[in-house]
């Protein structure tokens, strides 16, 4: 951490605690728990786990900083406290927190931290960090005089060797305020807003074809803020409350524009898809993550009923929007002449909104000594208000033009209810019965609908002293309408996507817990689980795998306690692909079912 940051961070420490903190209390009355570390590095930059959720990580050595404060008065409510964690990789927290117990409390805090992707990242491109990635024209001329792919990779090669490097990280600085008020038994209010700046550059995928993938560093600078609200009332059987959240984020930069190393000219030819050095554009272009805006309404109602019954509901509604410009069809000018004009779309911002429901009822009972009950229902509704559009000339890959294409967008409803029902049959032994039932349908989604029923049995003893038995077996069956996809569409024929394929699961888990000594703790934990997709031609056909984990927990003394423990996963997958030509002539083709079955 530089001189600066330090002189900020101990006025900032100044100020809050020498302006809320009462002057009559003295350092020695103050309750005080310090700590002072160094950390050891090792130099080992290429560590990116470790190093993930560090700003700084160029030093060998790293001192870090703890610090707590608590001023209680005897007799009275009012306190004070100061919580503050410090590295000398920039990485910091500071808190400060006053209020009187029962009636407020106010809290803020102040933090940063880094998040690193990769170090010494090579790259040909000036202007990293910002939204415009350029190469030098000569650099381009030479490449775009290439005579083969073979040719085109080895002047490549002789750039990429003398390229410079970057680092690739970012900063995420972060101030929060949060108050909660007593207002009058039992009514309490919530406060709380946040914001956080993030600063940097990051991997990011980008192409001028199929055959020139690229890696170029995507520039960060979001901002994002955060507003919540409650009221609540908290009676003896009764419990309500209304709640509002608010989230506004702000990208800085909405487009990527970066130069093709292989262009100096744009131009236009379907060769463009695969030989860059020919044809293509002079540079490519990536929408980046929009502004936009997130409001959600919530009520929850609780409330105790007879036979040791509860009861609770709630409700939520929420609107997003985004309204973010959109960027030009195209990069490449040779496409306007191509078609005799420049390609423009029907709109010139997303105007994309959504807006989403949820209503759940759930009711646990005991309506018998041995008998304990749980019903659910739950609706959740995503509808995308967004305005469909036809785009009348759109590119692939900034190469060819292609007409009409629709943007259409995917709305859904889920109904999901279930019953639970756990009896007592023996002493400190359960065994529980659950059913449930998960009902979907989409609109432009890849299935018109799903259903899915659960089955659970599961069987619970402590029956043996100092052990705990867990045993449960889970069957599912999830049937899925897709529509007919014999024929030619935006999906491939014969594909199920993942999320929305027919499926059948089995899943068993045991758990066994023993205590074999007073200070010691043994849990041993075996997961089996076997997905299959009788519908699916292609993709996903099966997946089985097994998880085995045990953990010991053993107190050596009040202070100290060493905690062993071991997983072993294994998963066997089983998946089905076929190749073939899209023209419908091919062996194979599930475009011609003259060819599908061959």
């Amino acid at each position: 951490m530089t001189i600066k940051k330090l002189a900020r961070l101990a006025i900032s420490i100044f100020v809050l605690t020498g302006v809320a903190w009462p002057r009559e209390r003295v350092w020695a009355e103050l309750k005080k728990d310090a700590q002072m570390g160094l950390e050891f590095f090792g130099g080992d930059r290429d560590n990116a786990k470790f190093r993930e959720y560090r700003y700084k990580t160029d030093a060998i050595v790293g001192a870090n900083l703890k610090l707590d404060l608590l001023d209680n008065p005897e007799g009275g409510n009012r306190y004070y406290k100061v919580n503050l964690n410090a590295r000398t990789q920039q990485d910091y927290n500071l808190g400060f927190q006053t209020g009187s117990y029962g009636i407020y409390r106010f809290g803020l805090s102040l933090g940063s931290m880094g998040h690193n992707f990769a170090f010494g990242a090579k790259s040909l491109y000036d202007g990293i960090g910002t939204a415009n990635l350029t190469l030098p024209d000569d650099l381009q001329t030479d490449l775009s005089g290439s005579a083969s792919t073979t040719d085109a990779a080895n002047r490549l090669r002789a750039y990429a060797d003398s390229a410079g490097s970057t680092d690739l990280a970012l900063r995420r600085d972060q101030i929060a305020m949060d108050l909660a008020w007593d207002v009058k038994d039992p009514i309490k209010v919530n406060l709380d807003w946040s914001n956080e700046k993030r600063k940097g550059t990051r991997p990011f995928g980008a192409t001028f074809g199929f055959g020139n993938a690229i890696e170029v560093p995507e520039p960060i600078d979001y901002d994002t803020t955060n507003l919540n609200s409650a009221v609540e009332y908290k009676g003896k059987s009764f419990y309500a409350s209304v709640t509002h959240a608010f989230s506004a984020f702000n990208n800085a930069n909405s487009t990527l524009l970066f130069d093709n190393p292989f262009r100096i000219a744009d131009s236009i030819h379907t060769r463009g898809y695969s030989q860059n050095y020919l044809n293509g554009a002079i540079a490519g272009r990536f929408a980046l993550a929009p502004d936009n805006s997130f409001n959600n309404l919530a009520a929850l109602v609780t409330k105790e009923l007879p036979a040791h019954s509860r009861l609770v509901t709630n409700a939520s509604l929420g609107w997003m929007r985004q309204n973010e410009n959109l960027p030009p069809i195209t990069t490449n000018s040779a496409l306007a002449t191509a078609v005799g004009y420049e390609p423009t779309l029907p709109r010139n911002s997303a105007e994309a909104a959504v807006n989403t429901k949820l209503y759940s009822l759930a009711l646990t009972s005991k309506p018998i000594k041995k008998l304990h009950a749980k019903a659910h229902y739950r609706y959740q509704q995503h509808q995308n208000k967004t305005e469909e559009m036809t785009i009348p000339i759109w590119v692939s890959v900034d190469v060819t033009s292609k007409t009409n294409a629709s943007a259409r967008y995917v709305s859904s409803i889920k109904r999901s209810g279930g019953l639970e029902l756990a009896y007592d049959v023996a002493e400190k032994t359960e065994i529980s019965l659950a059913l449930e039932n998960e009902n979907a349908s989409f609109n432009n989604g890849s299935a018109n609908s799903e259903n899915e029923n659960v089955y659970k049995l599961g069987l619970n003893t402590k029956k043996i002293r100092l052990v705990d038995l867990r045993f449960s077996l889970e069957r599912a069956n999830k049937k899925s309408d897709y529509p007919d996809y014999t024929l030619a569409n935006l999906e491939l024929p014969w594909m199920r996507k993942y999320y929305a394929a027919g499926r059948d699961r089995n899943r068993v888990v045991a758990m066994v817990g023993a205590e074999p000594l007073e200070n010691v703790g043994v849990e041993f934990e075996y997961i089996y689980g076997q997905d299959k997709f009788p519908k699916s031609e292609f993709g996903l056909q099966k997946d089985v795998h097994h998880i085995v984990s045990m953990d010991v927990d053993w107190a050596l003394t009040e202070q100290v306690r060493v905690t062993p423990f071991y997983t072993l996963e294994t998963y066997k997958n089983q998946q089905r692909n076929r190749a073939w030509s899209p023209t419908g002539t091919a062996i194979g083709s599930p475009y011609n079912p003259a060819y599908s079955a061959i």
